[in-house]
């Protein structure tokens, strides 16, 4: 009965230690900054996503926020360039510079992701392998 009970207290202790360590490196990676890809525009001038913003380093060696509002939508920046943005949902975002700057406004979209399917029933499986 004492080794059962030893036993199970090593297992609690376990669980509760590998729980702790679930817990604690899920938080830790949330903290930390998310820096995203890099891209250059025609002048080889570089661009830095950091969150959802994308800066733009300037001729002068001082980065800047370009365009002024950050990227739409919750799916994570691929790629970005001198006004296109390209999100990991097949998304691309692109800002009209001469008519528009500053602004976002969705230019089109990859067919990325999960093909969609109808649902079979038990009962048309089976009649369509009679």
């Amino acid at each position: 009965m004492r080794r059962a009970r030893a036993f199970c207290f090593v297992c609690a202790g376990l669980f509760l230690l590998a729980l702790s360590y679930h817990l604690g490196a899920r938080n830790a990676t949330a903290q930390g900054e998310v820096i995203g890809p890099v891209g250059f525009d025609q002048y080889a001038r570089p661009f830095l996503v950091i969150g959802r913003v994308i800066y733009r380093m300037g001729d002068d060696g001082l980065p800047a926020v370009y365009p002024a509002e950050p990227v739409p939508g919750t799916a994570a920046i691929l790629g970005v360039d001198d006004a296109v943005a390209v999100l990991a949902d097949g998304s691309v975002y692109r800002v009209d510079v001469l008519f528009d700057p500053g602004h976002w406004k969705l230019f089109g979209s990859f067919p990325v992701g999960a093909t969609p399917t109808q649902r079979a029933t038990w009962g048309a499986v089976k009649a369509r392998y009679r």
